[in-house]
């Protein structure tokens, strides 16, 4: 599956690839927002509904057409 980046770009990006792939929010998830994955903005879901706050890392899951779902980071303990 091919998309194109939220930036507009017509450039494609195989966005299986990110399946997995960690990134940053860039506006708040509350289901719906934009996070940064792979150098690339790109509309986004919280796959489990809840806000998630800009600057929080999160994780792509799955995608829903050029959607990527994705769910807050866990926190490492160090």
């Amino acid at each position: 599956i091919l998309g194109a980046r939220v930036s507009g770009t017509t450039r494609p990006t195989a966005i299986l690839s990110l399946e997995g792939e960690e990134g940053v929010v860039i506006v708040d998830l509350v289901p719906t927002g934009v996070v940064k994955v792979a150098g690339e903005e790109w509309t986004a879901v919280s796959d489990s509904e809840e806000h998630i706050s800009k600057g929080d890392s999160v994780i792509v899951s799955d995608l829903d057409g050029i959607t990527l779902k994705v769910f807050k980071s866990p926190l490492i303990d160090e």
